[in-house]
């Protein structure tokens, strides 16, 4: 995942997805980040939302925020993060970064249809995963 995480980081600079705390992102940092699934990776093994395990669902997330106490384990995000991710998808796809094609051909041509693809698989993880996960952010957003 260390091609996924350099990706990610170049949006995220260096902070993480949820509460916008410094992460590392080079192997060793004392403050590793995580490579998390937006959607979490449980809805697929329970057949459902397709293959979360591509770069639309893929964030950097502090391990408090991943895997802590008040982390969000296999929660359904909250709302702001499914905008969020939005436009973090977008935005790739504008900065005509190598992965855009892939982007456009997993998400949809459109911001709109970026957007559907994005509500309908936050739908479907709310009817089979109720509940949402949020947490306060720590810093400043940066993106």
């Amino acid at each position: 995942m260390a091609s996924a995480r350099d990706t990610l980081n170049g949006y995220q600079k260096g902070r993480c997805f949820y509460c916008y705390r410094s992460i590392g992102t080079t192997i060793g940092s004392t403050a590793m980040a995580d490579v998390d699934h937006l959607f979490p990776f449980t809805l697929m093994a329970k057949g459902l939302t397709g293959d979360l395990d591509q770069i639309w669902n893929l964030v950097l997330a502090c391990i408090d925020c991943n895997r802590g106490v008040g982390g969000k384990f296999d929660a359904t995000p909250a709302t702001i993060y499914v905008e969020r991710l939005t436009r973090w998808n977008d935005y790739l796809i504008e900065s005509n970064l190598p992965i855009k094609e892939t982007l456009i051909l997993q998400t949809g041509p459109s911001s709109q249809k970026r957007q559907g693809f994005l509500q309908g698989k936050f739908d479907l993880a709310l009817a089979n995963q109720p509940g949402r996960w949020q947490t306060e952010p720590v810093e400043d957003p940066t993106f």
